[in-house]
């Protein structure tokens, strides 16, 4: 019980698909079952789930999920959690991240009616050394109390799983992996083809296990999408857009070892982008058999791609040379992943691009680092959901008075972040949160 209290300060409610009873839900799949299918939509619910990576497996192969991987969690993401375990409404503040180390200091809040102002108190100071030498305790805390605290809590999230784990890295990845693509920008809700029916009822019986485990909420619905014209031409704008979002991760991922010219890159990772690019064909051809997709554009896109990848490795290509050609209609790779242009990376050969000059930042964009701070939320946690693709984001090469900017948000990217964010401990709101989306902004993902 302990556990799950524990996991509540954890995890935001993981409920993908909001407004219905589970009782509708239930009634809701029945309706249809037998009909010819296309394949399912997909929703789910988990929240104040903590369980070891033993008992994590035993349930994912007593569902036969034997192949699904379970990551390992990230020491950062360990210190992170036991943090916010132990603190109620200090503010926890990264205040390093370099070769050698991260520090995070945690900070009280309190109030001064008579000045009226807010006090700032340093409370604790913690320090994990990337550098430790083999043997050596890495971890440097500012008391001996707060070590007595938080030392047991960071062993206990290394080794535990809580709901927004199962969500993002159980179900949401085998989810892709099986051609699931999203039916919403904000994600929720997801159709899986026919072809793999029997993963998603073995996801069902394994959320269903988990909830009655843990003695918590854990639940995944599944609703039949009958195989007819106007289905069809409705998965037809899905699977395409789906795909051409995969491709703009891809192209980002390109741009970003063009944009480092000293750096070296390994021919594993290559081979790794390598085989994402082939997973994402893979997945066009299954929707142009299933729904009669057109393609051709993705297509041609995915062959520019393995190109431009397949030149990186085998020394062909000059790091800083825009790998999207025409220089007279084809933007950088800054700009390429800026405005998502399927268009301009689809043009020739690569081509020495002329070095992108500084511009003033536009006014419909906020600085992500900047924005980040003004809701007391994690630069780096932040960064890392826009590598994700949790956050739209927009790279560029801008100047904000005296700072240079690299990374910023739309309107899109803002609302992105909230939905993220909002309901993490520490969370400041500001005079336009939510950042609800006006019908001129709303932009397809």
């Amino acid at each position: 019980m302990a556990q799950q209290q524990a996991a509540a300060t954890q995890d935001t409610e993981e409920i993908q698909g909001e407004g219905f009873s589970l009782e509708t839900v239930q009634q809701l799949e029945q309706h249809g079952a037998q009909a010819p299918s296309l394949g399912s939509i997909i929703s789910w619910g988990i929240k104040n789930v903590i369980l070891s990576e033993a008992e994590l497996r035993r349930l994912l192969d007593n569902h036969g999920l034997q192949d699904v991987k379970i990551p390992q969690i990230r020491k950062r993401k360990a210190l992170n959690r036991a943090l916010k375990e132990m603190v109620e409404d200090e503010l926890i503040r990264l205040v390093a991240d370099n070769a050698q180390k991260i520090t995070y200091v945690v900070v009280k809040l309190s109030n001064d009616a008579e000045l009226e102002d807010v006090l700032f108190n340093k409370t604790l100071k913690l320090t994990y050394r990337k550098d430790a030498a083999l043997g050596t305790d890495p971890l440097t805390f500012s008391s001996t109390a707060a070590e007595h605290t938080l030392r047991p809590l960071i062993e206990k999230y290394q080794s535990c799983y809580v709901s927004s784990d199962i969500s993002r890295f159980i179900l949401l990845v085998t989810i892709k992996q099986r051609g699931g693509i999203p039916l919403r920008p904000e994600g929720g809700m997801y159709f899986v083809p026919a072809a793999h029916h029997d993963t998603v009822f073995a996801l069902r019986r394994f959320m269903e296990e988990l909830g009655k485990a843990q003695n918590a909420l854990a639940y995944l619905s599944m609703f039949n999408v009958i195989d007819d014209g106007d289905a069809k031409a409705d998965m037809q704008r899905h699977a395409h857009d789906a795909l051409k979002g995969e491709l703009r991760d891809l192209g980002h991922l390109l741009a970003k070892l063009h944009s480092n010219p000293e750096r070296t890159v390994r021919a594993a990772t290559i081979e790794k982008y390598l085989e994402e690019a082939e997973r994402i064909a893979q997945e066009a051809s299954l929707y142009r058999d299933l729904i009669l997709l057109e393609a051709e554009d993705i297509t041609a896109e995915l062959d520019n791609l393995r190109q431009q990848f397949r030149a990186v490795v085998q020394g062909e290509a000059t790091f800083g040379d825009d790998p999207f050609a025409d220089n007279q209609t084809s933007p950088s790779p800054a700009q390429a992943a800026q405005d998502g242009s399927s268009e301009a990376r689809e043009q020739g050969a690569s081509q020495t691009a002329i070095p992108p000059k500084e511009m003033a930042l536009p006014d419909d964009l906020i600085p992500l680092r900047a924005f980040a701070d003004q809701h007391a939320a994690s630069r780096n946690e932040a960064e890392r959901l826009w590598k994700t693709g949790f956050i739209r984001a927009k790279k560029g090469n801008w100047v904000d008075g005296k700072q240079r900017i690299t990374l910023a948000l739309d309107a899109q990217g803002r609302r992105d972040f909230w939905v993220q964010f909002h309901e993490i401990s520490g969370f400041r709101s500001c005079d336009s949160c939510p950042h609800a989306l006006t019908q001129k902004e709303d932009v397809p993902f």
